[in-house]
């Protein structure tokens, strides 16, 4: 799947099954929309690094079990998710 397809399908999903399009929100809805997928993001970012053991002060630290190596993929996924919608939020092509 090319940028631009990406990009596509995630608005398509926000417009059509969550029933918001981004390009057509202003003001305050579109800020609170930047901001809830902001926190959200963010949130996701926070569990990612929950599941890479980077915590040098504790014995078990080091790559990730398999389990862990997952869950850690999950939340990345989870965080593209949310910046795609902010992409399409702000029209951004796959050529920028």
């Amino acid at each position: 799947m090319t940028f631009d397809e990406w990009l596509s399908s995630t608005h398509e999903l926000q417009a059509i099954d969550f029933g918001t399009d981004p390009q057509s929100l202003h003001g305050n809805e579109f800020a609170e929309y930047i901001r809830w997928n902001v926190l959200a993001a963010q949130v996701e970012l926070a569990e990612f690094i929950q599941e890479t053991r980077w915590k040098p002060w504790q014995k078990n630290n080091g790559r990730p079990t398999h389990t862990a190596r997952e869950r850690a993929v999950e939340e990345l996924v989870d965080v593209q998710h949310f910046l795609a919608n902010l992409y399409v939020a702000l029209g951004v092509t796959g050529t920028e």
